[in-house]
């Protein structure tokens, strides 16, 4: 079980597990750089069981838009106790954008919410 930090690697990964496991206090650190999944942001696609608890820590590297979609969990099964925080922040250009955290059945999804300005 992941109980401290995950990250894919220092690029931009799509990276490819079995049976993952994330626990309450875990943080997932997803890279997003861009719209396109798999090369301008974080992927993991996992193989058989998934539980997905815990949170994210977004490294931001552009000015995404609200209700812009990133998708950066996927499972070939129903992901199993899928309750993730509700949202994290990340800042970018002195600004701090708020994603919701959405969970179905297959995906994890981080969609911005909020820009608030820092200045």
């Amino acid at each position: 079980a992941n109980n401290g930090y995950f990250d894919p690697g220092p690029r931009i990964q799509q990276l490819n597990t079995t049976n993952y496991n994330q626990t309450e206090t875990a943080k997932l650190l997803i890279d997003i750089n861009g719209y396109v999944v798999g090369v301008d942001h974080d992927l993991i696609e996992n193989v058989n069981e998934a539980y997905f608890n815990g949170g994210f820590a977004v490294n931001l590297t552009f000015e995404p838009q609200i209700g812009d979609e990133f998708v950066v969990f996927t499972s070939d099964s129903e992901i199993t106790n899928c309750s993730p925080e509700t949202n994290t922040t990340a800042s970018y250009n002195n600004s701090n954008h708020v994603f919701d955290i959405l969970c179905n059945s297959q995906n994890v999804t981080l969609i911005p919410s909020q820009i608030l300005n820092n200045r």
